[in-house]
């Protein structure tokens, strides 16, 4: 995996993980699934008011999906499991493209000067 933070403070409002513009993660797929959900945080800030995030996921056989306008908040995106991979369980490795980011420094948040694009709070498979 690629691109995922672990949250750095136990004080963060939000927990798990902070995603890089780009990422690629590993998805445990155990049941034959036609959808694919994943609940996602983004923060308040002047970055995401103004620029509504666009995640991108991208498929093993190269098939991609975009969705845009996601606000500030929890937020989630539901996208479509191409019809290979439907009936398949295992490890389902995808990658992720957000389209906006910030950098925690840059805002006068504190001293990161990581490049976040939003925090993967859940991925469910229906």
């Amino acid at each position: 995996m690629r691109g995922l933070y672990l949250s750095q403070s136990a004080a963060d409002a939000v927990s798990c993980c902070w995603l890089a513009p780009k990422a690629q993660i590993v998805l445990a797929k155990k049941m034959p699934a036609k959808r694919i959900i994943i609940t996602v945080y983004l923060p308040e800030n002047s970055v995401f008011v103004a620029n509504p995030q666009q995640v991108t996921i991208r498929f093993p056989n190269g098939q991609m999906q975009t969705r845009s306008g996601l606000q500030p908040g929890m937020r989630t995106a539901s996208f479509d499991v191409p019809p290979k991979y439907q009936t398949f369980t295992g490890d389902l490795p995808v990658s992720l493209t957000m389209k906006v980011f910030f950098v925690p420094a840059k805002l006068h948040i504190n001293a990161d000067t990581r490049q976040l694009s939003m925090v993967l709070r859940s991925v469910a498979f229906l």
